[in-house]
């Protein structure tokens, strides 16, 4: 007799840790490949986020795993549960995967603790208590009784969160859950959903366009590009360490300078700079406009050319007489006027990323 939880003929196998973990997961939409065989692991505890431009797949993933859609091939693993592969699918409310929507999905006629109750099965014992547990853990306790129009947009994310953990699920998956806040409230949601996930002990993964958000809050960041994991790692290594020019441009200002690799190290017009990976042979070596220190001097060799007001920090465009430009910043108190003739050399204390000319 097939199982109750199967959409197929096929029992779901089981199987240890990870907790989430996807095997050539690959997904067409016509000629668009929105998913290129995708392999990942998540392990218990952690915050995985996975970033990427508009289109790149993020989502088509997360729906994936959430059940939402079929992956027309690869393999998806849940708490050690096959939940989706060749001849097994488990319907979205059998995964045990909590999901809070883009939109947060409330239902506007039920209370605070009717929405979270809806997370839950009616078999489940205790309902009640746990809703009071979720709703305490994510600073709501005491707001049971009203409904989502009578709280504020960083509360309504709160009761979206609660919902997903209310079942205990293996993972959370978050659709760019900060997205319909202002700037300065999505920081402090973004924070506080942070601290909750963890002091949960939940497996969770989000995803989101914001570059800042990715490194702030995830213990690995996931970049996508064209249906693809361009790189996984911690959040250091993917702006320090980039694999690729499109994680490198895309987790923030980079400019690239020619050189010649030697061994360890790069010989360029800045200097001599130490670089991660050995090699012999023409390079470009990445900078970022924080790591580049310009002084004004008349025998400088590179010329500002743009200045951008950021707040604190004023950003330099600086072109030399080969036509290439580099970017460097300075205090909002000492900014560099266009035409001034600058000094141009890096601060590093570190490595830098290199790619081949």
């Amino acid at each position: 007799m097939a199982s109750p939880e199967l959409s197929t003929r096929h029992a779901a196998p089981l199987r240890t840790a990870p907790v989430l973990e996807l095997c050539d997961l690959s997904k067409r939409f016509g000629d668009v490949l929105a998913l290129d065989r995708v392999s990942l692991q998540v392990s218990a505890a952690e915050l995985l986020a996975v970033v990427g431009p508009s289109g790149c797949g993020k989502s088509t993933m997360l729906r994936a795993v959430a059940g939402l859609l079929a992956a027309d091939s690869g393999e998806i693993w849940a708490g050690g549960r096959q939940v989706a592969g060749p001849r097994t699918f488990v319907p979205p409310e059998r995964r045990n995967v909590g999901v809070v929507f883009q939109d947060l999905a409330l239902f506007p006629h039920l209370d605070v603790a009717s929405n979270v109750v809806f997370g839950l099965r009616r078999r489940d014992r205790g309902r009640q208590q746990r809703v009071r547990e979720v709703l305490d853990l994510v600073g709501l306790d005491g707001l049971g009784q009203r409904f989502p129009h009578e709280l504020s947009g960083g509360e309504q994310q709160r009761v979206a969160l609660a919902r997903a953990l209310a079942p205990d699920p293996a993972v959370v998956l978050l659709d760019e859950p900060f997205s319909h806040l202002d700037r300065n409230l999505r920081t402090l949601v973004r924070e506080h959903t942070v601290q909750v996930l963890h002091a949960a002990g939940a497996t969770g993964v989000f995803v989101t366009h914001d570059q800042e958000e990715a490194l702030a809050a995830g213990d690995r960041v996931a970049v996508m590009h064209a249906g693809r994991l361009e790189q996984v790692d911690v959040p250091e290594q993917v702006f320090h360490n980039p694999t690729s020019r499109f994680v490198a441009t895309f987790l923030g200002e980079a400019d690239f300078v020619r050189g010649e690799r030697v061994g360890d190290r790069a010989h360029t017009a800045f200097g001599t700079l130490p670089v991660t990976t050995p090699g012999v042979g023409p390079c470009q070596v990445m900078l970022r406009p924080h790591e580049v220190a310009m002084e004004p001097a008349d025998s400088g060799s590179g010329v500002v050319v743009r200045t951008e007001f950021r707040g604190a920090l004023v950003l330099h465009h600086v072109r030399f007489a080969d036509g290439s430009t580099l970017r460097g910043v300075r205090p909002h108190s000492s900014p560099l006027a266009i035409g001034t003739r600058v000094r141009v050399r890096p601060l590093v204390d570190h490595p830098l990323a290199v790619f081949a000319a």
